[in-house]
């Protein structure tokens, strides 16, 4: 069982799972690469230039900055990949389910009965979401809830028509 399934009721049928479009990660990831390249920056200059690091402090201090850094940029790696694997959208056959998990320790799971669904709409802005095919999902029910919004949602027009067949089938 995936970390998203875990909130699904287990007597509902799973019909769809989506978890967000992978260039949600792209400046995540790309950001930690940066903060590891000063690591490695660190241990090169260390091996190039050693009397001019020692002016700065001494070795053991930059080799432990340089290792500190490069650790920092494997935990925001694993950190990034863990939130990406827990956000996503679950439809069964009687609830859709949208996770987003903002941070390693924060989480929120909306859930909106089938049989309320009033309406799914997708949006696709810009050129990057037309050339990758991801955007935004809409869900809207009757009632005071507020509408749900998947966002980085790949393939969003057959995500919103997926949604509103299941609808469909509930009435």
């Amino acid at each position: 069982m995936s970390s998203l399934e875990e909130v699904v009721d287990p007597d509902e049928t799973i019909s769809l799972i989506i978890h967000r479009h992978w260039i949600s990660l792209v400046f995540p990831l790309f950001s930690a690469l940066l903060v590891g390249m000063v690591g490695v920056l660190l241990f090169y200059l260390l091996g190039r230039f050693p009397e001019r690091l020692q002016a700065i402090g001494p070795l053991s201090m930059v080799v432990l900055a340089g290792a500190a850094i490069i650790l920092l940029s494997v935990v925001l790696i694993i950190a990034n990949i863990k939130i990406y694997a827990r956000n996503g959208l679950i439809l069964t056959d009687k609830i859709l389910y949208l996770s987003r998990q903002t941070s390693l320790i924060n989480r929120n799971t909306a859930q909106f009965n089938l049989h309320k669904l009033e309406d799914v709409s997708a949006s696709q802005r810009g050129f990057l979401g037309t050339l990758f095919d991801y955007g935004d999902v809409t869900a809207k029910t009757s009632g005071e809830e507020k509408n749900m919004v998947f966002a980085w949602a790949p393939h969003p027009q057959r995500i919103a028509e997926t949604i509103l067949d299941a609808h469909e089938k509930v009435k």
